[in-house]
C-alpha cells in the first residue's frame, strides 16, 4: 500500500546518511563528498538518518517496522540480531583499519580478513534463522497432529473449509456420515453434492444457509 511505498522511498535516504556516518567513523573522505561544496556534514547525516527512521516509525502497525515490533518468533529474532548485524561489520572494519595502521598486515590481507569474517557471520545468522524456522515448523506440525488425533477420536462430524471451498479438515466421523468423500467443489455445489436438504426433504440449502 501507500505506507510501504513511502517507507521504501525513505530507505535510500537512510542508507546514504548511515553510509556517510560510517565514512566519518573510518575517515573516508571520498564517501563524505567530492569537495567542500558537495560534502555532507556529520550532523547533517545524523539528522537525515533520524528523520528517515522517524518516517519509518510513523505507521508502526504496517510496513517495515511491523516486522520488528511483531510478537512472532521471526520478529523477536530480528530484534535480537539487528544490533549484531549492524555492529559487527563496523567493529571488523575498525579492526582492519587499526591493524593496517599498526602494520600488522597489508591492505589486501585486511580485505581478505573482513570478507571472510563477514561471510562467516552471514552464514552463522542464516543457520540460526533456519534453526528457528525448523523449530517453528515442528511446533506447528505437532499441534496439527494433536488436533487431528482429537478429531479422529470424537464421534461428531467436523468439516472445515477455506474461503475457496477447499476442505482443510475432515474427520473420519464426517466422512462416514457423508459417505461420498471430499471433493474440490465450489461452495454453491455443496448442497447438491452432499444432499443437504431442508426438513421437507426436497429443498436444497442455499449457499449462505450452510453452516
Amino acid at each position: 500500500g501507500k505506507t510501504l511505498v513511502i517507507q521504501i522511498l525513505l530507505l535510500p535516504t537512510l542508507a546514504i546518511s548511515f553510509g556517510a556516518l560510517v565514512a566519518y567513523l573510518f575517515h573516508a573522505r571520498a564517501l563524505t563528498g567530492l569537495g567542500a561544496h558537495t560534502s555532507m556534514a556529520a550532523h547533517t547525516a545524523f539528522g537525515m538518518m533520524v528523520l528517515s527512521m522517524g518516517g519509518l516509525a510513523l505507521r508502526k502497525e504496517r510496513g517495515i517496522l511491523s516486522m520488528f515490533l511483531g510478537d512472532l518468533a521471526g520478529s523477536a529474532y530480528l530484534r535480537k540480531m539487528t544490533p549484531i548485524i549492524i555492529g559487527l561489520p563496523l567493529i571488523l572494519g575498525w579492526l582492519r583499519i587499526k591493524g593496517e595502521d599498526l602494520g600488522l598486515f597489508p591492505s589486501d590481507v585486511g580485505v581478505v580478513i573482513v570478507t571472510s569474517s563477514t561471510v562467516a557471520l552471514l552464514l552463522f545468522f542464516k543457520l540460526q534463522s533456519t534453526k528457528l524456522i525448523n523449530q517453528r515448523d515442528c511446533s506447528v506440525r505437532d499441534q496439527g497432529l494433536l488436533l487431528q488425533s482429537v478429531l479422529n477420536c470424537i464421534g461428531e462430524g467436523v468439516v472445515v473449509s477455506d474461503m475457496n471451498g477447499k476442505f482443510v479438515i475432515v474427520n473420519p466421523a464426517a466422512d462416514k456420515m457423508v459417505g461420498l468423500g471430499t471433493a474440490e467443489l465450489p461452495t454453491f455445489e455443496w448442497a447438491k453434492r452432499y444432499g443437504v436438504y431442508h426438513p421437507d426433504g426436497k429443498t436444497l440449502f442455499a449457499t449462505d444457509e450452510l453452516p
